[in-house]
Parts: structure tokens; sequence; C-alpha cells
């Protein structure tokens, strides 16, 4: 992030944003001269005496839209589009790190908070270069959405957080971060690893590189499908054995003890539920629909109906908190996803049962490992 990087946010309440401007971080990085920011209520160019933004959808439908035309003077006089012009929006492109570490690198960014059912179109093909959501939520402020992504962009700027907290944070090697604890060693009954206490700084690194692995497969699976991922985390992360490393933590976590089963299959998996300190095994039965990936970051989807409803749910094979896969029936298909189920109800949903005459058979009837 270039210094001094200009931040115009354009809202229709520009009062929630001011205070995040005015305290910790952001408040001393302004100070510095790394931010520099302005923000623009977006009444202040409506025309009417009400000064009024917003007005119903064309074709009907529930909730206001936000009218084009102080949106189009507002943003005009904050220099869009010649200035990058980011509208924050559950329908947009998902904000990732790397995405925000190449905003970081703008002198200056417009932003815009929705309000309502969102913006006129034209507008957005008009003033708006970048669609942008922060996940797979709606919410009714787009001024929370806005600091999320500013708080994502600011933060990369050299001399706002130092480079060695960047560096060891979630995303930065493409894993997740490692558990991470501080003084006492013990408390409420829970002790620090030991490992972590010993000042044995290469086991360490392997603890740290082992936990965020396992982190990342419990929760973020799919990172772990990245190519070249074991590549990238040891140039990264070590030297020299730092690739045999990252392999053989992979190699540990893979489970040779599950069943053989395949897309069409029927099965009931034992998954971990951990709720404070508090864990049980909550089992989830259906059809294995998908089977995506190899190696650790494997994953499978299995899909049941629950009262009429359909409902899917992505499991990472090699998680530590898949216990158990049983096989309760054997499916004969001949697709590899079973994607078109999910249009079909009642007996049209089902499909037909293989019957396995023999241990042999079973063995034969199991896919190999493939991407």
């Amino acid at each position: 992030m270039a210094a001094g990087m200009k931040l115009t946010i354009l809202s229709l309440f520009p009062e929630i944003l001011k205070t995040y401007f005015e305290a910790s971080i952001m408040k001393r990085a302004v100070a510095a001269g790394h931010v520099e920011y302005s923000l623009v209520n977006i009444r202040d160019y409506a025309t009417d005496k009400h000064h009024k933004c917003d007005d119903e959808v064309f074709g009907g439908g529930a909730g206001m839209l936000m009218k084009p035309e102080p949106l189009d003077k507002a943003l005009e006089a904050a220099g869009s589009p010649g200035i990058r012009t980011v509208y924050v929006t559950p329908s947009g492109r998902l904000l990732t790190q790397s995405y925000a570490e190449e905003l970081s690198r703008e002198a200056g960014l417009v932003i815009l908070c929705g309000r309502y059912e969102g913006v006129d179109q034209r507008i957005i093909e008009s003033r708006i270069t970048d669609e942008i959501s922060i996940g797979d939520y709606v919410l009714s402020s787009g001024e929370v959405a806005a600091l999320v992504l500013v708080d994502a962009i600011y933060r990369l700027m050299p001399g706002v957080i130092s480079g060695e907290s960047l560096e060891e944070e979630s995303f930065s090697k493409g894993l997740l971060e490692y558990p991470q604890y501080t003084r006492p060693a013990l408390y409420d009954t829970i002790r620090v690893p030991d490992v972590v206490l010993s000042g044995n700084h290469a086991q360490i690194a392997r603890w740290r590189l082992k936990a965020s692995i396992l982190k990342t497969l419990a929760y973020r699976p799919e990172l772990l499908t990245k190519d070249n991922l074991a590549e990238d985390i040891a140039r990264q992360s070590m030297k020299g054995d730092g690739m045999n490393l990252v392999q053989s933590i992979q190699a540990e976590q893979m489970k040779s003890e599950l069943p053989a089963f395949q897309v069409g299959d029927t099965v009931r998996v034992s998954f971990k539920i951990v709720e404070g300190k508090t864990e049980r095994v909550q089992a989830y039965e259906g059809l294995v629909i998908a089977i995506k990936n190899a190696g650790i970051g494997k994953t499978f989807t299995v899909r049941k109906n629950s009262y009429g409803v359909g409902v899917e749910r992505v499991f990472p094979l090699n998680s530590p908190r898949v216990e158990k896969v049983e096989v309760l029936r054997r499916g004969k298909v001949r697709r590899s996803k079973l994607y078109y189920i999910r249009g079909k109800v009642g007996k049209k949903s089902k499909v037909k049962e293989l019957i396995v005459s023999s241990k042999k058979d079973e063995t034969a009837a199991a896919p190999a490992d493939k991407a």
C-alpha cells in the first residue's frame, strides 16, 4: 500500500464510519500520514428539499433502491471512475487476502456503501470498477462491509503493522494461522503445549506448521488443494529440508483406516463438533454426490433430505474432526458427480443399489484416489 493512500467513502450514514478512523491503529496511521480519508454524505448531493436518495424498484418487489442522480454526482465529485471505485455488495467478487494486497497498492480508492436493496445498475455500469463481497451473507449496513474492506487494506501498508506480524498471519502462507498462547502457562486446568515453552526454535517451527495444517484441514480444507502449496510453504517458511517437513506432516494426516467409497454410495459420517470446552460426535447420513481433489485436501459432499428439503454438507476426508465413515449402501451410477439429484424429489432422487457379492467385488467397486 503506497504511503498516503486517499480513501473516500460515500455513505448515507457517514457518522457510523467516523469513530473507526479516530481510534487505535487507524488513528496512528492517519496521524503518521499513511492514510488520508474523506467521509462523504450522499444526501448532500440530493436535489430535492427532503434530500431523498431512494425510490421504489421498477417491476415491483420489496424494499427501496438508491437513486442514480445523487450517487452519480457524489461519485463524480470523488473522482470516479478515474480513481478505482469499489461498491461493497454480496453479489460481488469475494474479498481475499491476495485481493486486499492488490487494492492496497492503489494510490487512492473510492468506496460506495450500499443501503436498502442496493444501487441502480446504471451507476454500477458507469462508475464502479470493482464489486466486492466480504462473504456469503447479507448485511443491512454497507458501512460495516466497507470498514471490513478498509481494515483488510490499510494494515498492509509498510509501517502500519510490523512485517513479521503480517508474515505469520492466516493466509500469508496459504494456511490458517496456528494457535498462540501467552502467560500464564497454566490457566483453568489447560496448559500451554510444552513444545512452545521449550526454546527449541526448530521444534516450535515444526509444531506451528503442523498446527496450521491441522487447523486448515478442519476449517478450510479447500485451501490445501492449491497447486504447489507444499512448495510455497517450504519456500516461505523453511530452508533446507522444509519441503520434506511439509510433505511428512501432510502424510501423517492422511487417513488410511476409512473404508473406500464412491459417488452414489450412501454413507454415515461421524463428525466431531466442538462447543466451547465440550465435544460431541454428530452422525450425518446421506448420499455421496461428489468427491473432489486428491491427497490431504480431498473432500466429499453428502446430500440428504430433511423434512422434504435437500441439505448438503462438504466433509474434508482427512480432517481430524471426521472420526468415522460407514458405507451403508453401495450405489450403481455412471456419473462422477450427481448434481442432477438436486433437482429431483422422491424416488427420482435415489440411485440404484449396487449388489456386492464378496469382499473382492467390494474392493473392486471402490475408485482409486484421483483429482
